[in-house]
């Protein structure tokens, strides 16, 4: 399982506090998260990725600053392993897999986790998004 993109992905966003939006123009602009953060950082405004994350993105161009991110990314792959050990599975915005109606609307998440078959997202879906402690009229509504 390759998880250094969803690991540097969830190191930006929650360590380097990198807005989630403005992750999701790089990773719908380029193939993948290292590709995006290889680019010249010119190339990121015609994204519209905001100046304050431009700024934020740009610090990585120090030695010290990647040897951060790095460390950073390695603590998120080692949760991403445990999960995935679970069943749980990451999907980068971008991906094949990533669900196309999903990818689709104004404000789509960078990183979707599930678990199960990810062909599944190929066809026709509902979601259901609430509690983690449902009441019983939520639970007979949803079967």
């Amino acid at each position: 399982m390759d998880v250094t993109d969803p690991a540097r992905l969830l190191a930006l966003q929650w360590g380097w506090r990198v807005p989630r939006q403005q992750l999701a123009k790089l990773l719908l602009a380029y193939p993948n998260l290292s590709t995006a953060l290889a680019d010249d950082p010119a190339n990121w405004s015609e994204q519209g990725v905001s100046r304050q994350a431009m700024s934020k993105l740009q610090a990585l161009n120090s030695a010290a600053s990647r040897r951060q991110l790095e460390h950073d990314s390695d603590r998120w792959q080692e949760k991403l392993i445990v999960w995935h050990s679970k069943g749980i599975q990451p999907l980068l915005l971008g991906s094949s897999d990533f669900p196309q109606q999903l990818a689709e609307i104004p404000d789509p998440p960078v990183l979707l986790f599930f678990r199960g078959d990810s062909d599944l997202f190929r066809h026709p879906l509902i979601a259901i998004v609430g509690s983690r402690r449902a009441s019983e009229y939520g639970k007979r509504c949803t079967r």
